[in-house]
């Protein structure tokens, strides 16, 4: 019996081997331009020598895919005895499979690929009244036919000229093919060979009944569509007879031109006719003899819109209010509205359970939104709705005032900052995740949730009763550069991001000119940063689409990738300046002639040394304060120099700067007025503001400040 039991072990394993083990064949194809066959190892087509051969090894399990390109078939595949590989075939086809268990060992298998009969599709019609597209191009008649080679199934499109219908398609037996009067999709089979006859007529003949279209305001406001065709028909006359074909022609749909906008109300033969529920417009058949009647204009009237919450607390239910796109302010007491306005309402089905929302007594049936067009002098909302309970969260950090954490991403939504090492915060059921923010100084180290480390700290992923651990590491941000941002009405959108490869690093600050409110604003910004923070990118998109925008550093223009902007180097005091098109290029000269000792930047950070003639572009800053060598002078006076900019005297601000924006060729000129810095000892001045050459106020008395030169009272003084 055991040795049964081996034998038959050992059967099975010879058995199994042989099935699995790989059968050596070839592959050869008559035209390797005329078909292909599929590797199934990698799914891509096989690659023939020059000989249109490709040597194989598969085991008998695997089925091969073979097909034919676009205007050939496979004729045969037969071994290299003649013999038909698996099923032969009886009549050509465009693809074929072949089973490697019917293939020999050490055997060819030829593919025979051959031209496809052409077969036409025939048209028949008028050229002056239709025409015809096959594959998105219109194909040319030959008189009055169209033949077109099908080389696969698919739709022939036959459309109406302007002016003109479509009356009947019909095939060799007269079949009929649905059309709409303007336009049909004829499908035609592969191989099928088929003949169309098209009737057409001019359209004003066929429309052989009317109706009467009367316009109660300015007839430029409706537009009617005919729905067999989606023609649109515009007015100027106040009552207008329009002509239609009464077999093809019934449906139409009317609404306001302004898609923002509806209609009053519409009137069939004086029976007043009910909104479409999906927008803004009317759909009606008609007759002939019919008059439709449209009102463009609401009547001046006001509605008082109210709002009941049967439960206290839960006005948050209400999500959003507007009213023609525009937010509703202090809503909660009710306002006041116009006939015709769009009233849209949004409910926060995630912070509460809703139970019931009535409109004037009448039951809503989906919680999401409300859309309407004020029509009725009082709108009285009753919702009954209860808050679902907050999450709560525990926050453990050991540097609590270094850390934010936000609802919304790119720090929007309710902020949470952080005063003691363990806090327990309360989040809203809706939000799912909690967005990280740490001050300049800091990043995150490492973060934990209910004790399972968290490999991705940008956002925490956050359950009712988790404790998250965050821990930071101090880190040295102790670069600065500019950004300018011109401001302008091309921009649509754009961003600023530092450390673009890292998620949990990365800072972006952005712009959108739909908010009132972005982080990128226009003007100058000073970012600080260090070597994590690199690279950094900036993109942008104009509100034409363009990509006419134009970014400069240090003054050279960069070239980009479709507004987009890579920085895979930044130095301490770089400048970046972004325009939405080009900008103008403008001398700046300077003129000292009393050799003033002065402080020259322009964009903010770059210090010039040699101030003379300078080329800057459009919008371009530049700041001047006096640094004249020691001597005495007044604690109080405003400044010790004078300047002027095409004659025009500047007047410096509180700390003795003098500002001045380039958006033409300037000449500056600089004066003193008395000497520009005085030289004191520490705690030689008191009852005074005090700042540094960053403009930072750093106390009211010169006592114990590092030595170094500091701005006193608007006057540079070295300590």
């Amino acid at each position: 019996m055991k040795r049964f039991l081996l034998i038959l072990s050992a059967m099975i394993v010879s058995t199994v081997c042989f099935q699995l083990s790989a059968k050596t064949f070839t592959i050869k194809v008559s035209d390797p331009n005329a078909g292909y066959v599929i590797n199934p190892a990698n799914s891509s087509r096989m690659q023939f020598d020059a000989d249109n051969k490709c040597e194989v090894d598969f085991d008998d399990s695997v089925i091969l895919y073979t097909g034919a390109y676009t205007g050939y078939e496979i004729v045969s595949i037969l071994d290299g005895n003649g013999s038909a590989v698996g099923t032969p075939i009886s009549s050509p086809v465009s693809s074929a499979s072949i089973n490697v268990s019917d293939v020999a060992e050490n055997s060819t298998v030829t593919i025979t690929f051959g031209e496809k009969e052409s077969v036409y599709v025939t048209f028949i019609g008028d050229p002056e009244q239709m025409y015809i597209q096959y594959n998105y191009a219109e194909i040319q008649p030959e008189g009055n036919e169209w033949k077109i080679k099908l080389d696969y199934s698919s739709s022939i499109y036959v459309y109406a000229r302007s002016g003109c219908t479509i009356v009947s398609i019909k095939d060799e037996a007269g079949s009929e093919v649905s059309h709409n009067g303007s336009y049909a999709y004829v499908y035609c089979e592969e191989g099928i060979a088929k003949t169309f006859t098209v009737e057409t007529a001019d359209a004003g003949s066929s429309r052989t009944a009317s109706f009467t279209m009367n316009i109660d305001g300015d007839p430029a406001d409706v537009t009617l569509t005919r729905t067999s065709d989606w023609s649109y028909i515009t007015f100027s006359d106040e009552s207008t007879e329009v002509k239609f074909n009464p077999s093809s022609e019934t449906g139409y749909q009317i609404r306001h031109t302004d898609y923002n906008k509806s209609l009053y109300k519409v009137e069939k033969n004086g029976v007043e006719l009910t909104k479409s529920p999906y927008g803004s417009s009317y759909e009606f058949t008609v007759e002939d003899g019919d008059v439709i009647t449209a009102y463009t204009q609401y009547p001046d009237l006001n509605s008082t819109v109210k709002f009941n919450f049967v439960n206290e607390g839960t006005t948050g239910v209400v999500s959003s209010i507007t009213l023609d796109n525009a937010t509703v302010p202090g809503w909660i007491d009710g306002f006041t509205a116009k006939f015709g306005q769009k009233l849209r309402i949004g409910f926060n089905t995630s912070d509460y359970n809703i139970t019931s929302i009535k409109v004037n007594g009448t039951p809503l049936t989906s919680f999401y939104s409300y859309d309407t067009t004020i029509m009725e002098e009082t709108i009285v909302f009753d919702i009954e709705a209860t808050a679902r309970p907050p999450k709560s969260v525990t926050i453990i950090t050991d540097v609590p005032e270094a850390l934010s954490l936000y609802t919304g991403y790119n720090k929007s939504g309710i902020c949470y900052t952080f005063s003691e090492e363990e806090t327990v915060i309360e989040v809203p059921n809706s939000a799912y995740s909690l967005y990280t923010s740490v001050t300049d100084d800091y990043k995150i180290a490492a973060v934990e949730i209910n004790g399972i480390a968290q490999s991705y700290f940008t956002s925490i992923y956050i359950n009712d009763g988790d404790v998250v651990v965050i821990a930071l590491e101090p880190i040295e941000r102790n670069k600065r550069f500019a950004l300018y941002f011109e401001d302008s009405e091309l921009w649509s959108q754009a961003t600023l991001t530092l450390a673009s490869n890292n998620y949990d690093l990365r800072r972006e600050y952005s712009f959108y000119s739909s908010l009132t409110t972005n982080s990128l604003a226009f003007g100058y910004t000073q970012y600080v940063f260090g070597d994590m923070d690199i690279p950094a990118e900036f993109n942008s998109y104009r509100k034409d689409w363009s990509y006419d925008m134009v970014v400069y550093r240090n003054g050279e223009e960069l070239t980009g990738n479709y507004g987009g902007y890579t920085f895979d180097t930044l130095e301490d005091g770089d400048v970046i300046k972004a325009y939405a098109s080009a900008p103008e290029t403008y001398t700046v000269t300077y003129d000292n002639p009393e050799g003033a000792e002065v402080e020259i930047r322009h964009d903010i950070i770059t210090t010039i040394d040699n101030p003379s003639v300078h080329n800057v572009l459009a919008g371009t800053t530049i700041h001047i304060l006096a640094v004249a060598p020691a001597a005495e002078a007044d604690d109080n006076s405003d400044s010790k120099i004078s300047v002027s900019v095409n004659g025009t005297e500047l007047t410096p601000d509180e700390n003795g700067v003098f500002t001045t924006d380039i958006h033409e060729d300037s000449a500056v000129t600089i004066a003193k007025t008395s000497t520009g810095i005085m030289e004191i000892e520490a705690g030689q001045a008191s009852g005074v503001r005090v700042y540094n050459l960053q403009g930072i106020y750093v106390g009211d008395t010169t006592e114990s400040l590092p030595s170094g030169v500091y701005i006193v009272n608007g006057v540079k003084v070295r300590l």
